[in-house]
């Protein structure tokens, strides 16, 4: 019983009708180049061998022969054998040309199919090493063809090959190791050893080139656009451009860019191109509108529309302009706008603001090239303490120093009795600033008597008058709208722009309300563009350069004259009288009557002419005539001599103080 178990286990186990047959080949395990190498092929069967096939397929390799001649047409068979396994077929001599293999594939034994069998074989090669622009590729000797794709900004490729008898061909036809490429183009250069063998290297060149057209900067004229991702951009220029240049840069530096250059400008619309292209050959074209404005009639008005200095907008548009600025201020800033756009506005830009006057002159010419120069007159304040004009603060400011309240002009001019108590000691200016920023007059306030003054004081100024006796040209008119005398006098600054030459010496004068002006002081200095003075009554006031000299009319003179003749013949007429009737009462009663009726040098002059007719040695006792004249005058003289006398006083004492 167990010996059938194991029978039938046996059957199992063992297959019936599988045989162990195969092909050996046995080669070299390293054969030289183009030279003879011997493989030997034997076969395998679990029993005898009766017939074999196979196929030989060869790489690299090529048939010479064999021992047992079995080869025909690219295969080994042969049958009718009886040989026992293993079994060897034959021997076979090839030759290489590179490493390769030999196959015996289709491969049979006895009519069953069997594996493929392969021998490597592997050829010694002269070349050791292959690198390409000196990097190093995988190089194996006995792989012979080499893909890379490698990078070069010349566009050259250099192949180096380590090794004897070592000789380069490239596809571009020449013997020489280096090849130039295009972008994304492919070149092939060979390598071929002192046995024979070849190497191939292909390389494509790397496209590392940028598709990038966009523009880093453009530049028409004197312009700088500001870029965004439109193509079109449209600029104006005034007439008088009549050619301008476009500056365009790429943003990759290797893109190419047309278009640069000076262009002629027509009146009105001047299409323009800018094209940039990228490395790698796109293109983007930039189109530029340059409209040319046409002439601008002025109709004989300067060109300059508006201006701006430093933050201050000058009301009218004069030949010499005046404004303040801060002393913040640092540089000369100008703001302007022009009515023909096609001019310009020539200045210092540089210039630095001075503390005090600054004078600049600016040139501003329109597209016609007229020009007009102006003259700025910016005066930059000194450093102060400046307080709003609020009650509280300025007394607070007060306390800690000298203080300036700054006002306009639509402000009220009035300081308070409570501030001036508050004085303490210090200063306090009022500024009131007029147009363009420009202080147009300051009143200063200090002493004790201001301190204890109890009222309040309105310095409101105009500058002009309803007197027409103080209506000159020549006069610098100052009318404080509130008259007060005030217990001690306050100190005055008024910006009189340049009526006068710097650092004349002013005449100032006072209207009292008579038919004269009153001399207040007579060296009030003129200097930058200011006048400083003292006074203790807000009322009317002229400045003047010259002294004013009051001279009589003509209705005066010839009165003058005809009491000069009418004395002249009265004279004349006593002196007659005397030497024909003379009388020493008479003439003392005429010498009395003289003498009380008019003034001593004009009393000795007629004097002198009565007595003129004395003998020379006699000296008339002149105290005792009149002593003896009033006397008779007394007692006789009527109402009607009296009033003659009188009449004739008056016109002694007249003319002579017109005389004077």
């Amino acid at each position: 019983m167990k010996k059938t178990i194991w029978a039938l286990l046996a059957l199992v186990i063992i297959p019936i009708g599988v045989y162990a047959d195969n092909f050996e080949i046995n080669c070299p395990s390293s054969v030289e180049a183009n030279k003879e190498f011997s493989c030997t092929i034997k076969a395998t069967s679990s029993d005898f061998i009766f017939s074999y096939y196979a196929s030989l397929a060869l790489n690299n390799v090529s048939y010479v022969s064999d021992t047992n001649k079995i080869y025909s047409s690219g295969s080994i068979s042969a049958d009718g054998l009886t040989l026992t396994s293993p079994a060897e077929l034959t021997k076979m001599t090839f030759k290489a040309t590179h490493s390769g293999s030999i196959v015996l594939q289709n491969a049979s034994i006895n009519g069953n199919s069997i594996n493929n069998a392969k021998a490597t074989i592997k050829v010694k090669s002269s070349v050791s090493n292959i690198k390409v622009n000196g990097g190093d590729i995988g190089f194996s000797s006995d792989k012979y063809e080499y893909n890379i794709t490698k990078d070069s900004s010349s566009g050259e490729f250099k192949v180096s090959a380590t090794g004897d008898g070592i000789t380069y061909k490239n596809s571009s036809g020449g013997s020489s190791n280096v090849i130039k490429i295009d972008y994304g183009k492919t070149g092939t250069i060979t390598i071929t050893g002192n046995d024979g063998i070849i190497y191939k290297v292909n390389i494509t060149r790397e496209d590392t080139r940028k598709s990038d057209t966009t523009l880093k900067s453009l530049k028409v004229g004197d312009e700088n656009i500001e870029l965004t991702t439109k193509k079109e951009y449209k600029v104006e220029v005034p007439n008088k451009i009549k050619e301008i240049e476009l500056k365009a840069e790429a943003t990759d530096k290797n893109a190419k860019v047309e278009g640069n250059g000076k262009y002629d400008l027509a009146i009105g619309d001047n299409k323009l191109e800018i094209v940039v292209k990228s490395e790698s050959g796109e293109e983007e074209t930039y189109k530029i509108t340059v409209t040319r404005k046409e002439a601008v009639d002025l109709k004989g008005k300067d060109n300059l529309k508006s201006l701006e200095i430093n933050g201050v907008k000058i009301k009218k548009i004069t030949n010499t302009i005046y404004a303040g600025v801060s002393n913040d201020e640092e540089k000369l800033k100008l703001d302007y706008t022009l009515i023909d756009d096609s001019g310009e506005v020539e200045y210092d830009e540089d210039y630095t603001l001075k503390s005090g006057i600054n004078k600049v002159t600016i040139k501003v010419t329109d597209g016609s090239g007229k020009e007009k120069k102006y003259t700025l007159i910016i005066i930059k304040e000194k450093d102060k303490t400046i307080v709003n004009n609020k009650k509280d603060k300025i007394i607070t400011a007060l306390q800690n120093g000298d203080v300036t309240v700054r006002l306009t002009n639509k402000d009220d001019k009035i300081v308070s009795k409570e501030i001036l108590s508050k004085l303490n000691g210090n200063k306090l200016t009022y500024e009131i600033l007029g147009d363009n920023d420009v202080i147009m007059y300051s009143v200063t306030f200090s002493g004790k008597e201001l301190e204890n003054y109890g009222k309040d004081i309105n310095f409101d100024i105009e500058f002009n008058t309803k007197k027409q006796m103080l209506i000159n040209d020549k006069y610098y008119n100052i009318r404080f709208l509130n008259d007060t005398v005030l217990p001690s006098k306050v100190k005055v600054k008024i910006f009189i722009k340049d009526k006068f030459q710097n650092n004349d010496g002013l005449y100032l004068y006072n209207y009292n309300g008579s038919k004269k002006l009153g001399l207040i002081n007579d060296n009030v200095k003129y200097k930058d563009y200011y006048v400083n003075f003292d006074i203790n009554h807000l009322s009317e006031y002229v400045l003047t350069k010259d002294e004013i000299i009051y001279k009589m009319g003509l209705l005066p003179i010839l009165l003058i004259i005809l009491a000069v003749l009418l004395v002249g013949g009265l004279i004349t007429f006593l002196i007659i009288r005397n030497k024909k009737n003379p009388k020493p009462k008479t003439k003392k009663k005429r010498t009395k009557k003289v003498k009380e009726k008019v003034n001593k040098p004009v009393q000795r002059e007629i004097e002198e002419e009565i007595y003129e007719d004395e003998t020379p040695n006699e000296e008339p006792n002149i105290s005792e005539e009149l002593e003896e004249t009033k006397e008779e005058h007394n007692n006789s003289t009527s109402e009607e001599e009296l009033e003659l006398d009188d009449d004739f006083a008056s016109l002694l004492n007249d003319n002579y103080k017109k005389e004077e």
